[in-house]
């Protein structure tokens, strides 16, 4: 069960022609977790910033 979780699943893993330690990994989750999460998190870290 990956629904609800903040786990990850891999469908499919490559490796890249960019070198030997290049992957290319294909994700399968919920990306409104990372869109409704991510300007929180940017704009909290901007906050928590001293000059």
């Amino acid at each position: 069960r990956v629904t609800g979780t903040m786990d990850v699943p891999i469908g499919r893993l490559r490796k890249l022609g960019l070198g030997p330690g290049y992957l290319s990994a294909f994700t399968v989750g919920d990306q409104l977790l990372w869109g409704a999460a991510e300007p929180l998190r940017r704009m909290l870290q901007i906050l928590g910033e001293t000059d």
